[in-house]
């Protein structure tokens, strides 16, 4: 009879310890924040707004290529409107922390002058594909270096275009 007892015990206490842990499990799933950066976001099907922090470069027009592909592209056609040439631009599409962004540049690398990628008062194309821009905002022409060692933009595109002269520069060491 004791051993019986004891084993009726075990059992209303492996019984009691179960219905507590998924109580406390159930809760726990009911309060669980849902997750701020989910896997699949939403890509823009649209040429979006696209502004310049450069004043000296203006954005003249922009399309999709390939857009029947599975990669599609915006091109955004810029205008140096100034009087020196630029050795670096970067496009970019800004959503709060998180950034896209594409350059289209000279090598930095080796002692030689920067090459000019877009003469003063030519147009340049920057592509940027589809499936990289956030919806709802717009791309942005980030960041600008010209040949006589001048710069302009916004804060973030000028950090992107000093780590990739940076990353460049440290390669050739």
């Amino acid at each position: 009879m004791n051993k019986r007892r004891q084993r009726v015990l075990l059992t209303l206490v492996g019984v009691v310890i179960g219905v507590g842990v998924f109580s406390i499990n159930s809760i726990g799933k009911r309060y669980t924040k849902p997750d701020p950066y989910p896997q699949k976001r939403e890509t823009v099907t649209y040429v979006p707004e696209i502004v310049s922090c450069a004043p000296k470069v203006k954005v003249l027009k922009a399309e999709i290529a390939d857009g029947a592909s599975a990669d599609p592209t915006i091109v955004v056609e810029v205008e140096n409107a100034s009087e020196v040439g630029i050795i670096a631009i970067s496009i970019e599409s800004v959503k709060g922390r998180e950034a896209f962004e594409n350059t289209l540049r000279t090598s930095f690398e080796g002692d030689q002058i920067p090459i000019v990628v877009i003469k003063p008062h030519e147009t340049g194309k920057l592509n940027m594909a589809m499936n990289s821009v956030f919806v709802g905002v717009p791309l942005r022409i980030g960041g600008v270096m010209y040949a006589d060692g001048t710069e302009e933009g916004c804060d973030r595109g000028l950090k992107t275009l000093h780590r990739v002269r940076d990353h460049d520069r440290a390669k050739r060491r």
